[in-house]
């Protein structure tokens, strides 16, 4: 049976009936469940009945779809606006909530043995769209990479429709003795297996199946995969938003819906959204080993954090604010990677860039301060940064400086550190050059 999917980046609305009790639905209350990609889950709640629950970490309910659920949350009707109609308490308000589970009732000790998770851009990272017919669907994982805690496949899954004796009115071929040939063999072939039936795939998806050994608990799960997802971002220098959830719930008998609160711009679903190429990425599949990247970017993703966040929520525009920061941020980054590749303490800007981008960056940078004076790409940069981080200092750069100037800036700088992440990811040299080459305009 398919399972119903629903798309993040869409807006979602069910009505339906909730109580607290998983065995019991009294005090149940009407209410709207509102899913949209900038706001998250939101019940929209109207509460009359004394028995309803005023605080509870789980609702159950059944949606107006005929669905089961399960809403989970910190729930708290204690802060609703209240008015009395007869001497009935009416409590109405609207209560953002973490996750949405589809099709059943999952108590607060209910386990997860596994998420599939389908990823805006992972489908072209992994293999051209325009030529998905030329893949052959797997029953076995394409990859499978795990570490003490966790493992990680990429799967894929296929629709088909049923097509019968309608596949010879879809295949043509110009040499009309060889469409003869397979129009035989296939009378053939029905005449010999006559129970057979045939099917026509009409799409196929990759999956990221993520399991976690010895924390099943669904939030942490959502909180790893949001983690892969920030590697995806950075890879491909863009976006990559969750597309659809499924979840596996211990004891239960099939895959189940899951939406859960992600906030995100408009600008950067727009910028998620936009068309890729296979072939024009960073980098892509085929060029690196990701099971490696994967269990690399698990160690020692808590360090970048600040970095994934960036990507995760570009919105292609910059603010003077935001251009400011970025250059504050990368910059003090710049820093703590010269400490880790032993570097002096009067490179400590330039020596993270000459080791990664001496032929393609520092000549980019160099050019820039060249407008405004003489000095060392060092020095400038470190000027820079402490007129923009401290109050009362002399605005010297600043003052000569335009937005372009600090976007430019900001952009090359953060290249510097990724470029550095993506070493510690297993990347080589040449590999960072290419991506260097294709983020940088």
């Amino acid at each position: 049976m398919a399972i119903k999917a629903y798309d993040f980046t869409k807006e979602h609305s069910f009505h339906g009936e909730f109580w607290s009790d998983i065995n019991d639905n009294k005090g149940r209350f009407p209410a709207k469940i509102e899913y949209s990609p900038y706001n998250g889950l939101v019940l929209d709640y109207c509460i009359s009945d004394s028995e309803s629950p005023l605080q509870c970490n789980r609702l159950y309910g059944i949606l107006n779809t005929g669905q089961a659920c399960t809403l989970i949350g910190d729930f708290n009707f204690g802060y609703s606006s209240i008015s009395y109609n007869n001497k009935i308490r009416v409590l109405t308000g609207k209560h953002g909530f973490q996750t949405l589970l589809f099709d059943e009732f999952h108590g607060e000790d209910a386990l997860i043995d596994y998420c599939d998770l389908a990823l805006y851009g992972m489908q072209e990272f992994i293999h051209p769209q325009g030529f998905i017919s030329e893949l052959k669907f797997s029953d076995t994982p394409l990859l499978t990479t795990q570490g003490n805690d966790w493992k990680i496949e990429i799967i894929n899954q296929a629709m088909y429709s049923m097509i019968g004796d309608g596949l010879v009115n879809v295949i043509d071929c110009r040499n009309k003795n060889a469409l003869a040939k397979f129009n035989e063999d296939y009378a053939s072939t029905k005449n010999t297996f006559p129970d057979a039936s045939f099917h026509l795939r009409k799409n196929l998806k990759f999956y990221l199946r993520y399991t976690n050994i010895t924390n099943k608990k669904l939030s942490l799960n959502i909180n790893e995969l949001w983690k892969i997802s920030g590697l995806f971002s950075i890879l491909l220098d863009k976006p990559v938003i969750p597309e659809e959830l499924h979840v596996k719930v211990s004891g239960g008998d099939s895959k189940r819906a899951c939406l859960f609160s992600n906030s995100i711009e408009q600008r950067t679903i727009d910028l998620a959204l936009s068309n890729i190429s296979h072939h024009m990425l960073p980098v892509n599949w085929r060029q690196i080993d990701l099971g490696i990247v994967l269990k690399n970017w698990l160690e020692i993703s808590d360090d970048y954090n600040s970095l994934s966040v960036t990507y995760q929520n570009e919105t292609g525009y910059r603010t003077l604010h935001q251009a400011h920061a970025d250059i504050i941020l990368y910059a003090t980054q710049l820093e703590s990677i010269n400490i880790s590749l032993h570097g002096a303490t009067g490179v400590k800007y330039t020596g993270p860039i000459d080791n990664y981008g001496k032929s393609i960056i520092r000549p980019k940078l160099e050019l820039i301060f060249s407008k405004f004076n003489n000095n060392d790409l060092g020095k400038n940069i470190s000027d820079l940064r402490n007129e923009l981080a401290h109050v009362g200092r002399p605005k010297i750069l600043m003052k000569k400086m335009t937005i372009d100037d600090y976007i430019d800036i900001g952009l090359y700088l953060k290249v510097i550190v990724t470029s550095h992440l993506l070493s510690q990811l297993g990347l080589t040299e040449e590999q960072i050059m290419i991506y260097q080459m294709k983020v940088i305009p």
